[in-house]
């Protein structure tokens, strides 16, 4: 599948055009289910060394504590 840009400053920040072929439907509708779902990571507080689960837009920074 190949996939073509088109830049334009007039169009809204939160919105994206796709246009597409009616027999990409299926495969369309999948990639937008996948798109809205949150994605959560897990990450371990080093202050109580338990597992949290964190949505990635939550994130703000990240800090290495030593190389990794």
């Amino acid at each position: 599948m190949k996939f073509n840009y088109i830049w334009k400053n007039k169009q809204f920040i939160s919105e994206i055009d796709i246009i597409s072929n009616p027999s990409n439907k299926e495969l369309l509708l999948t990639f937008e289910q996948h798109f809205s779902q949150p994605i959560t990571l897990s990450a371990t507080d080093f202050k109580s060394n338990r597992q949290v689960m964190i949505e990635l837009h939550d994130i703000e920074a990240m800090e290495a504590s030593g190389h990794f």
